[in-house]
Formats: structure tokens, sequence, C-alpha cells
């Protein structure tokens, strides 16, 4: 269950292609998650926080033409496709932590979703709760807020 290679080889050469970023990994297996996983912490992290303005939710989603938020969006699918279409709960975790510290409040709270089920509160560590409480003390928006809290409270409640 690879992906498509041809995807896949124009990936490797043009990391800043949005739509291969959303084409790749649509048939792939357990055995590839680890390397597309590892290309893209190397290749979305530092693109994703380098993002230079703050997003209102679903900005980037709702664009025709998507300027230099692309890794944002990009990040988003992968995301997507890791908790959804391939179902490997618990994989990523450094890219959950890219997007909550990313400037994108959507990006955010679907990583605290994510953070939410078991296979990600069994593997989160000192330094994510860390960034947690980080992330909940900057949020204004209040129903994001409590989510924050409620997962601080039930992963803090497990040690």
């Amino acid at each position: 269950m690879d992906p498509d290679p041809r995807i896949w080889a124009y990936l490797l050469k043009r990391p800043d292609d949005l739509e291969a970023w959303c084409a790749v990994g649509f048939r792939l297996g357990p055995e590839r998650l680890p390397g597309f996983i590892g290309f893209a912490e190397a290749e979305l992290i530092p693109r994703v926080l380098a993002v230079p303005r703050c997003l209102d939710y679903g900005t980037c989603a709702d664009d025709d033409e998507v300027g230099e938020e692309w890794p944002i969006l990009a990040l988003w699918k992968i995301l997507r496709k890791i908790e959804i279409e391939w179902e490997f709960h618990g994989a990523g975790m450094s890219l959950l932590e890219c997007a909550v510290r990313s400037c994108d409040a959507g990006l955010g709270d679907q990583a605290v979703q994510m953070f939410s089920l078991p296979e990600y509160q069994r593997r989160i560590t000192e330094s994510t709760i860390e960034l947690l409480e980080d992330a909940r003390q900057r949020e204004h928006r209040t129903y994001p807020r409590e989510k924050l809290e409620r997962l601080l409270q039930h992963v803090r409640g497990r040690t």
C-alpha cells in the first residue's frame, strides 16, 4: 500500500506544493507512515511556524487561492488523514504539537480534538502538557479554552 509513486516523487522535489500534500497518502499503509510523518515533520513544521500572520478559523480552507498560509492547510489535511482516513491514532505527536503552536485557531482546535483521543493521551509528555497549558492561557475563546481545561484535567488526573 504505497502512495502513488509519481505523486510521492513530485512531493519530494516540490515540498511547497499544497496540491501534492493533499494528493499523497490516500493509500498509505502503516509500514510507510513513519517515513511520511518524518517527511511532513521536516518540511511542514518549519513552514507552519513561519506563517507570518494569524488566520481566522476557516480562512485558508475556504479560499480558492491559498497564499502564504498553504502550510497550515497542508498540515490540516495531513492530520485529518491520520485521524480519519488512515485511522493511525497516536501517530504524529510532533505534528499535533506544531498545530497547537501555529497561528491558526482551527488547526489548534483540531489538534486539541486529536489529543483528546485515548491513543494520543497515553503519549502526552510533561512538555506537551506545558504546551497545552500555555495554549489554554492564550486562548480567548470560551469553548476551546474549556476543551483545553478538560483535556488538561484528564491528563493530569492519570499521572
